[in-house]
């Protein structure tokens, strides 16, 4: 999954957004998941690595099979002029 989250009040635009865990689930053949992903709102400036900025959540059948707290993969500074 790739993904990125808009930073307001940075020269860096967008920072990219990961998983905080690993998920893995057992399918049987055939079965397909959906993934949603949820960011709570926009950042802004500073933001730290690892910050929660959302969840990723995978639904099978209609029912969640997993969920996984969203973090920001790096830092953007404040731009300060």
């Amino acid at each position: 999954m790739e993904a990125a989250i808009r930073v307001t009040g940075s020269l860096i635009p967008s920072v990219p957004v990961v998983a905080g865990a690993d998920v893995r689930f057992p399918l049987s053949a055939g079965e397909q998941v959906e993934l949603t992903v949820e960011f709570a709102h926009d950042l802004c400036a500073p933001v730290s690595a690892g910050m929660p900025v959302g969840w990723a959540t995978w639904l099978l059948n209609g029912e969640k099979v997993a969920e996984v707290e969203l973090i920001c993969g790096v830092s953007a500074d404040e731009n300060i002029c």
